[in-house]
């Protein structure tokens, strides 16, 4: 019934090509347990189809023709039945309020449940002769069944060779302390009512998302699933007929390239995933969700998030992503244990509490990628109790580098520097294809006395052994950056810091990855701020990248993604001078263009959270006064209107939970309330943060005994607790808040 299925859609798709609204297309469906895929096929839109039962056949109506195309449609159908050798060829008759139509049609009143003429092919009749199309189409074209190739990343240890074992392939550590994640995985993939949706795995760097979701492969596989990682970007033009043979779950990490084609998939297939025989899952992995959207165009984002996100209010009871948290204390220290017992370490010098407690003092206890850099220090013998985060990284890198000496890399070598360097590159840029022409000119630029093919390999120079000692995986058309993430973002610092001629290399290596892969080097660059903050070299590579961009709007995409990391890492010094840098590109030639405006605002979104932390009340009311004269030029627009939202939002819960000044929650509630659109609802933030505000506002005149203004603000939780949100966990929380309002 697949082939059938194609070639019913390819008819329906031919007939919307004249489609109206005036009159309506009849087809005698027989009584089958296929009637109904039809009927999913034959759908447009939101247009309805009405089905009536008769003795033999249900009869479906569906308003596609215009009466003045009828007489030109069985020269196309004709056509339709020629190219695919159908004979007789394929006729429909028609009826408009009961009325018979004329032209080259034989009519027939659907009310009287009338058969055609015998000359009329009935679709029961078509079954064999499309089937046959089908088969004729399968060559060499055809029902393209497994053309997306899936990788299941599991490489065995083994003892002597060089292994990149923080890499989530090996599976050194064990999986513990993720039931109730897997669970909620379980739940997304076995979501019955869409044949098509994706989801996001969000969280930190070396919390162990990729590991969480070769697990799920895994457990997929053994199932019967089509279930890996995508590690190239797909060929949509081999996908045009595509049919999943198995259930699918496709996992898209890091790669920016592979993720726009993964969105160009799911945005392709919207519509025709109906007739799909079986279901097929996405996950994106991201440190933030907005990083996965920043993949697709604002049209492309619109669709995805409305329509196939496994987050909608209108598909299931789940949140916008999965965040991955830190593990338990219990959970770290039974994961500190089994690292020993696999290595058949005597760890009577060291107590897994012991490691337990160090990993607290640097910040990074419950992150399974830095219970494995300290556990396998130990494990070398190498106490590193006094350390900072910082020398346990350098002690990392310099084991890795006599790692690759002991396998035949010689640093001094250039050929094998030439491969350093291309994991270097690829580090920046999130991966490198060799053969892509972006490489291939990347190789003729030149910065001064340097070329690119100084520094990097021409293809036949190009030794996959090499690479793959110095990456520790295995190579594939796309050769991966040094990972984890964290572990190659400290690598490319420290090649930085290394000597003046080093760095001079890598200035030209940073301006080719900007060149290569622009936004894969901005994320990068906000990797490395979030993840490595105290580093002074960070400014110097930001200001050769800076100095690089080759457009305003992608300088000022840059711009705000570092704007945010800094606003992340309260560091107000460098949001501030990096913001003053956007300020200046948009006073030159922007200001009234919506789009860097919206940016702008964006980016003060930012600066007036930061100074709120640090209290500098002065540059609080300076550039809260620039963002509400943008919004008033700009007040048309949904999401510079959003943003100043956000902006006075978050003044009021500043002082609800920083400050706990009642009268100024209120003052910036009203601001609030003045600008409201329920359209903000579908911004969780938004929806939860108001939520909080509303609370406390309810229970603060509670205390006060003030119960009528209490009243006002119960009322209003309550009325946004009946509206329609983004998320059904946002709603079940207002729906918590409230019964927390209502006891009080």
């Amino acid at each position: 019934m697949s082939i059938l299925a194609y070639h019913h859609k390819e008819l329906v798709a031919f007939l919307e090509s004249v489609s109206g609204t005036t009159s309506e297309l009849s087809l005698i469906i027989p009584q089958s347990e296929e009637w109904n895929l039809f009927n999913l096929i034959i759908k447009s839109g939101d247009r309805r189809i009405r089905q009536r039962k008769a003795a033999k056949a249900i009869y479906v109506k569906s308003p596609y023709l215009n009466k003045k195309v009828q007489p030109n449609l069985n020269e196309l159908l004709k056509a339709f039945s020629e190219k695919h050798g159908i004979q007789p060829p394929i006729r429909l008759y028609f009826s408009t309020n009961g009325k018979y139509s004329g032209g080259h049609f034989a009519c027939c009143d659907i009310k009287d449940d009338t058969s055609p003429s015998d000359h009329f092919i009935k679709i029961e009749d078509l079954q064999s002769m499309l089937a046959n199309v089908g088969q004729k189409l399968a060559t060499p074209k055809g029902i393209n069944t497994d053309a997306i190739k899936l990788h299941v990343p599991i490489i065995e240890i083994s003892p002597g060779k060089n292994q990149n074992l923080f890499c989530f392939e090996y599976r050194w550590s064990d999986f513990i302390g993720r039931d109730a994640e897997m669970e909620r995985l379980r739940k997304f993939v076995n979501y019955s009512e869409e044949k098509l949706i994706w989801w996001t795995i969000i969280g930190k760097g070396g919390i162990g998302k990729s590991r969480l979701a070769l697990e799920l492969c895994v457990e997929l596989k053994e199932k019967g699933w089509h279930a890996g990682f995508l590690i190239e970007p797909l060929n949509l033009k081999s996908l045009e007929m595509w049919q999943p043979s198995k259930p699918t779950l496709i996992i898209v990490d890091t790669n920016i390239e592979i993720a726009r084609s993964i969105g160009r998939l799911i945005i392709n297939f919207d519509a025709s995933s109906i007739n799909w025989h079986n279901p097929v899952r996405i996950i994106f992995i991201s440190r933030e969700e907005d990083k996965i959207i920043d993949c697709f165009t604002k049209i492309d984002e619109e669709i995805l998030i409305n329509n196939l996100s496994y987050g909608s209010v209108h598909k299931c009871n789940e949140s916008a992503s999965l965040k991955v948290a830190e593990l338990d204390v219990a959970t770290t220290v039974i994961m500190i244990d089994g690292l020993f017992q696999k290595n058949n370490n005597d760890r009577q010098k060291i107590s897994a509490t012991k490691i337990k407690e160090y990993l607290n003092d640097i910040g990074v206890l419950g992150i399974p990628l830095y219970i494995m850099f300290a556990t396998d220090a130990f494990i070398r013998n190498i106490d590193v109790l006094r350390w900072d985060k910082k020398k346990l990284h350098q002690n990392l890198l310099m084991h890795n580098i006599k790692v690759w000496e002991n396998q035949g890399i010689n640093l001094k070598d250039p050929l094998d520097s030439k491969h350093i360097n291309l994991l270097i590159l690829a580090t920046i840029a999130n991966g490198i294809t060799l053969q892509a022409p972006k490489y291939v000119n990347s190789l003729s630029y030149t910065d001064g006395t340097l070329k690119g093919a100084d520094l990097l390999p021409f293809q036949h120079e190009f030794y996959e052994s090499k690479y793959q000692i110095l990456c520790g995986s295995e190579c594939a058309k796309i050769l991966s950056p040094l990972l984890p993430d964290i572990y190659g973002e400290y690598f490319v610092l420290h090649k930085w810091k290394n000597s003046m001629a080093t760095k001079h290399g890598l200035g030209l290596l940073l301006k080719l990855a900007w060149k290569y892969n622009p936004e894969g080097t901005r994320n990068f660059i906000f990797r490395i701020i979030n993840d490595f903050p105290e580093e002074t070299e960070i400014d110097n590579i930001v200001e050769v990248v800076c100095a690089n961009t080759n457009s305003d709007m992608m300088y000022a995409y840059l711009l705000m993604n570092i704007i945010r990391a800094y606003s992340i890492n309260s560091n107000l010094n460098q949001l501030l001078k990096y913001y003053k840098m956007i300020e200046s590109l948009w006073m030159s030639k922007y200001k009234e263009t919506i789009e860097m405006s919206g940016m702008m605002m964006v980016a003060l979104v930012d600066v007036i959270g930061t100074c709120h932390e640090f209290e500098e009340s002065e540059k609080v009311a300076v550039y809260y006064k620039f963002a509400k004269s943008l919004w008033s030029k700009h007040r048309n627009n949904f999401y510079i209107f959003l943003e100043f939202v956000r902006i006075n939002i978050g003044f009021a819960i500043f002082y609800a939970e920083k400050k706990d000044e009642p009268k100024k929650v209120l003052k910036f509630y009203n601001r609030v309330e003045r600008l409201w659109h329920d359209d903000f609802l579908e911004d969780i933030g938004i929806s939860i943060v108001l939520g909080k505000i509303l609370l406390y506002l309810t229970d603060k005149f509670i205390q006060q005994n003030e119960r009528n203004k209490a009243k006002v603000f119960y009322q209003r939780l309550k009325s946004l607790s009946e509206k329609k949100h983004r998320s059904a966990n946002v709603s079940e929380w207002y729906k918590m808040v409230v019964n927390t309002a209502t006891q009080n």
